[in-house]
């Protein structure tokens, strides 16, 4: 099932002065639920996170993660039919009281292979945004 509207993950990174480290924007949805998140983090975790999603199959220990303060990914196997989960976690800390959202967005190995390739783009500076839309197999 394709997934015209039922969920999407994008990535931005905006590097600072060094090209090593950067603000990372994220942005989520998964059927009714949505959140963004940006934190400060360096590029060299985008390349480790992109190189974990390029592996097949998705190893599980240790997990696939990147962690910054106020994201958390972890893109994991769902069952065993070839479904992938990209866990999401994105808070933020400014806000009165805890801001957050958790979310899974549902994806296949072929789009995770393409938006593994996008993320490690994004911190060479070679792609403004990684974009990973939902995907259910039946």
């Amino acid at each position: 099932m394709d997934g015209d509207g039922l969920g999407h993950l994008a990535l931005s990174f905006a590097p600072d002065q060094d090209d090593m480290d950067g603000a990372l924007h994220v942005e989520a949805s998964a059927g009714l639920f949505s959140g963004y998140a940006m934190s400060w983090i360096g590029n060299h975790l985008l390349a480790d996170f992109a190189e974990g999603m390029g592996t097949y199959p998705l190893r599980t220990e240790p997990p696939v993660v990147l962690h910054a303060d106020d994201i958390s990914l972890t893109a994991r196997p769902v069952g065993s039919l070839g479904q992938i989960g990209i866990d999401v976690h994105l808070m933020d800390q400014q806000f009165e009281g805890p801001a957050e959202v958790r979310l899974t967005l549902l994806t296949s190995y072929q789009r995770l292979e393409a938006f593994a390739a996008d993320v490690k783009d994004l911190g060479t500076g070679r792609r403004g945004e990684a974009r990973i839309d939902w995907e259910q197999l039946a």
